[in-house]
C-alpha cells in the first residue's frame, strides 16, 4: 500500500502506533515514509534519508576513483556533478541541516582526495576544482531559495 500515516513526535516521547480506516481501507502508522524521493521520519533527524543516499555517494565515488587514470580535471568534474553532487543536492534544503551530513561530506572529502597526497589541504582542492562541500551547498541552496522569494 502506498499510504502510510506518519505521526510526528519529538524523540523521546512514549507512543504507540495505531492503525486507521479510510474509505473501507486499513491505513497502518509508520516510523518512517518515502515521500517524494526522501526517507521522513517521525522524529525528522534525516538519518534513513542519508542512509538511503549513501550508497548512491559510494557508487559516485567507486566511479570517479576508476576515472583517475583521466588527466583532465574537466572530466572529472563533469562526473563528479553528475553523480555526487546530482545525488546530494536534491532535498538539501530540508535534510542538509542534519548531523548525520557528515558522512556524505567524508565521501566527498574522500572524492576530492582521490588521486593526490593524503597530506594535501582538501579545501585548496575544493577552490582549485570550484566544488563547494555538502554543508556549503545546504547554506548556498537556502540563499537561493530566499532570492527567489
Amino acid at each position: 500500500m502506498k499510504t502510510n500515516i506518519v505521526k510526528f513526535t519529538p524523540k523521546n516521547s512514549l507512543h504507540s502506533p495505531m492503525a486507521t480506516q479510510y474509505a473501507n481501507k486499513l491505513i497502518n502508522e509508520t516510523t518512517s515514509t518515502r515521500f517524494l524521493g526522501m526517507q521522513i521520519s517521525n522524529h525528522l533527524n534525516w538519518k534513513k534519508h542519508i542512509d538511503q543516499i549513501l550508497p548512491k555517494l559510494s557508487t559516485a565515488h567507486f566511479s570517479i576513483q576508476r576515472l583517475f587514470y583521466i588527466p583532465n580535471i574537466d572530466v572529472l568534474r563533469m562526473v563528479h556533478f553528475a553523480y555526487f553532487h546530482s545525488t546530494i543536492r536534491y532535498g538539501i534544503i530540508i535534510w542538509g541541516n542534519s548531523t548525520n551530513t557528515s558522512c556524505a561530506f567524508t565521501l566527498q572529502k574522500r572524492i576530492i582526495m582521490s588521486g593526490v597526497g593524503a597530506k594535501s589541504s582538501c579545501r585548496s582542492l575544493f577552490k582549485k576544482l570550484h566544488i563547494l562541500p555538502v554543508s556549503y551547498q545546504y547554506i548556498r541552496r537556502g540563499a537561493d531559495k530566499r532570492i527567489q522569494l
